[in-house]
């Protein structure tokens, strides 16, 4: 029942890429701008690298250039931790985000508000859970369709010892379950009603 809702609910969704882009860059706020930034959505520790130089300063480089773009801040913020396991996404999200905001304000940017952030980093989970979808035909490469009918525990030698495989398949879990955690399904009907958005199109 889960899944088949799920699947409505993500098909939905689907149907509002400008308005939720929109909504994440700021639109509606009093300073849209403090929404946007120079941002990367997988910045995560295999794509950049940091160093102390001669004076001591703290520095950073970039290693992955195909996604460096201007764009709205909660996707970085969401691509960033949307490598950490379920558990603690869970415990942790909030001190994330407050992380970030914190951080921004400290160094110069506005004080962003929590709560229109959260929702924004809740869209961009829902965005990254349509967008994951693609990575099956990636699996497939790796485990064959006739493969996963054997395959019923998720530490099968099939699954965990791939790394295409293993590192999909961990997202669509953690999709999933976070989906089904935060409801998001729901998150989404309130939010288009809040924008006076049509519930389905």
């Amino acid at each position: 029942a889960f899944l088949e809702q799920w699947k409505d609910d993500l098909i939905n969704f689907m149907d509002y890429p400008f308005e939720v882009g929109c909504f994440c860059a700021g639109a509606g706020t009093s300073d849209p701008h403090a929404y946007v930034g120079l941002t990367h959505n997988n910045l995560q520790i295999d794509n950049a690298f940091f160093w102390h130089n001669a004076e001591g300063g703290f520095e950073v480089g970039l290693l992955d250039w195909g996604v460096l773009a201007c764009g709205p801040l909660a996707g970085a913020v969401q691509g960033c931790i949307s490598g950490a396991q379920r558990e603690v996404l869970r415990e942790h999200r909030d001190a994330f985000l407050w992380a970030f905001i914190d951080s921004y304000a400290e160094n110069g940017g506005p004080t962003l508000d929590f709560a229109r952030f959260k929702l924004m980093s809740n869209l961009m989970m829902m965005n990254w859970s349509s967008s994951i979808i693609a990575n099956v035909a990636q699996v497939l490469k790796f485990t064959k369709p006739k493969e996963w009918e054997h395959i019923n525990d998720w530490m099968d030698e099939k699954l965990v010892g791939r790394f295409q495989t293993r590192a999909h398949c961990t997202q669509f879990k953690y999709a999933l379950q976070l989906w089904q955690d935060w409801d998001l399904g729901e998150e989404f009907k309130n939010w288009t009603h809040a924008c006076g958005l049509p519930a389905r199109k």
